[in-house]
């Protein structure tokens, strides 16, 4: 009985989430995992008081859940981290799909947002996955957020070349680009 109740909580729970999330946020990863934990939660609720209407004494069973989850984190600290990473990335959104990036060592497009990692397709087709701690960890600048950037180009012409001629010939074509 615990069970059915819990389930149809659970769904209804992910449903609310997920069409709240799709007015709100407009980001089907962030869709995913807000319906997605919402979910879990009701489900590890509704465990809990299964387990307590079965008669076991709460209080007991919560100090071993929390010595065993103290005991698995140390286990699964990295993942975790990623995890952890991930979901404030998607919170925070330094940058979306599609958006030129560089992160760390890497430049490219952003193709795939994870909960555990960044997936990226540089400049020479390379595709790079990177774990969102160290995402997290590093600057990232966003090319994409700025439509207009600053370059920096040198050139050089010939000792015996007439130096007004060549600086006309480049205003004239900086004027062109324009």
């Amino acid at each position: 009985m615990v069970a059915e109740i819990t389930w149809s909580v659970a769904k209804g729970m992910r449903y609310v989430a997920f069409t709240w999330t799709q007015q709100t946020e407009g980001d089907s990863s962030t869709e995913m995992l807000i319906s997605r934990l919402s979910y879990s939660g009701v489900w590890v609720i509704g465990g809990v008081i299964a387990l307590g209407v079965l008669g076991l004494d709460l209080g007991a069973m919560l100090g071993t859940l929390g010595l065993t989850s103290v005991a698995i984190g140390f286990g699964l600290k990295d993942m975790l981290s990623n995890y952890i990473s991930g979901m404030i990335l998607l919170a925070a959104r330094p940058f979306g799909i599609n958006d030129q990036v560089v992160i760390a060592d890497y430049e490219g497009t952003i193709t795939q947002i994870q909960l555990r990692a960044i997936t990226m397709r540089t400049y020479n087709g390379r595709l790079v996955y990177i774990p969102n701690q160290e995402v997290f960890q590093v600057s990232i600048i966003n090319n994409t957020a700025s439509p207009r950037r600053r370059s920096s180009l040198m050139g050089g012409i010939d000792y015996d070349e007439n130096i007004s001629q060549a600086k006309q010939v480049i205003s004239q074509s900086l004027a062109k680009l324009r």
